[in-house]
């Protein structure tokens, strides 16, 4: 689920698509897709579905034979246990992007790892949202050298129903990171930010979500990923 701006800001242009991930949510339907346009104009989705696809009419098509294989499972009885994780899957958006601008493929790429923290912000009537993220690379067989930190800073734009990549950085220094007022005020103060703030575009104001928002906040913890899954066994050990 993504908020809406109060404000509208501006269109992107062709050449700034591939800084841009694509929502789809489609009418009936709690499924939110992603759509990632690599630097050759190439369509990656997430949840993968197929692909790479050379046209958004492609991804449509294949969003709605999705839809139809889940009604299909559900009328019959064999729907498969849901893993789905919405904001896991845009963190993988996010990363690929990164190793996309960066010419790292193969055994290069940085693969996602874990989910850590996440946060939306409110500034200047402009939705953004922080993550922290784990990665680990192929290449890399060192223990101790894998784990790398990520930071990484989504804008949302309403008019494109898009998410712009403002940041994806990696954090060398956990005790030399940035101040965000976004993270630390609304229930993230642990959330590793890139020393050079000028890196990441909300969270410099002193302010606060609006009232009700942090339930928002809060129904993205249960989406699925790791850390709500160790809580839950945890809980369940304890009865």
């Amino acid at each position: 689920m993504v908020p809406h701006n109060t404000i509208d800001g501006p269109l992107p242009s062709a050449s700034s698509l591939g800084s841009n991930i694509l929502i789809r949510q489609p009418p009936n339907s709690f499924e939110v897709f992603y759509i990632r346009i690599d630097r050759r104009g190439t369509f990656w989705m997430y949840p993968n579905l197929g692909g790479p696809f050379q046209s958004i009419d492609e991804t449509e098509k294949a969003i709605n034979s999705f839809l139809d294989m889940q009604q299909c499972e559900a009328r019959t009885g064999t729907t498969k246990e849901n893993t789905y994780s919405e904001k896991w899957y845009l963190v993988q958006a996010i990363l690929d992007h990164f190793n996309d601008e960066n010419n790292l493929s193969g055994n290069l790429a940085y693969e996602l790892e874990d989910l850590l923290r996440k946060q939306w912000v409110l500034e200047n009537l402009r939705w953004y949202y922080h993550f922290n993220f784990t990665t680990k690379q192929k290449a890399d067989d060192n223990p101790s050298t894998g784990n790398k930190l990520f930071f990484a800073e989504v804008s949302y734009i309403k008019e494109k129903d898009a998410l712009e990549v403002n940041c994806c950085r990696m954090i060398k220094s956990i005790a030399e990171g940035g101040h965000c007022f976004g993270c630390k005020n609304n229930g993230s103060p642990d959330m590793q930010h890139p020393i050079e703030t000028d890196a990441y575009t909300g969270g410099h104001l002193d302010g606060y979500l609006p009232f009700g928002c942090d339930d928002l906040s809060s129904s993205d913890d249960n989406d699925g990923d790791g850390d709500d899954e160790e809580e839950e066994e945890d809980d369940d050990d304890d009865d």
